[in-house]
């Protein structure tokens, strides 16, 4: 398999090619999400919203480590990420387990003689990523809209300011009064 990494500001035209070969036949697949190398011959992947993934190409793991925030949408993500895998076959499914860091989900990759098996999880990831989009536009969308809602509101969930009613002063207890007694020992 070969991943070609460029330095720099120029970008390759087209999504970058991923080789695999299957039984002595080499095709290109095109890959369309963020890869990097790291200096171990590690493949991380960025695309998704909610975990970072990391093939290990040498031990034959794949590794789902949260991004930002942890919680339950983390492992939501990392079980959508692990069953899709296994449902596709580049992914021992007894072996999901949580990782050395908190809050991370490894699989370990099975070994072929005959296929390219990082090439197959990288496809693989490409596909899980096809199926993920639609649901995070919905979710943006969603969050978009209701930030409208709540600072622009349309007639019917607003209402005009009335001086009478939205007075500066109201109720039994006046702003600036000092306390005394007893309750002056919780004043910061």
């Amino acid at each position: 398999m070969s991943v070609n990494v460029s330095i720099g500001s120029e970008q390759p035209a087209g999504p970058p090619k991923v080789k695999v070969s299957v039984r002595e036949k080499e095709t290109q697949l095109p890959v369309s999400f963020s890869i990097r190398k790291t200096l171990e011959g590690n493949l991380i992947v960025f695309d998704h919203r909610d975990i970072d993934i990391v093939i290990m190409p040498k031990e034959n793991k794949l590794v789902a480590f949260p991004k930002n925030e942890m919680g339950s949408h983390v492992y939501d993500a990392q079980s959508r990420l692990f069953r899709f895998l296994y449902k596709m076959g580049v992914i021992k499914y007894g072996t999901v387990q949580g990782g050395a860091v908190y809050n991370s989900m490894q699989a370990d990759i099975p070994v072929s003689p005959e296929y390219d098996a990082i090439g197959y999880v990288l496809f693989a990831l490409e596909k899980f990523f096809d199926i993920e989009r639609p649901h995070f536009a919905y979710e943006e969308e969603f969050y978009k809209e209701f930030e409208e809602w709540l600072t622009e509101p349309d007639e019917d969930d607003s209402t005009d300011f009335d001086p009478r009613r939205q007075a500066a002063e109201k109720g039994s207890i006046r702003p600036g009064t000092q306390p005394f007694g007893l309750s002056a020992i919780y004043r910061l």
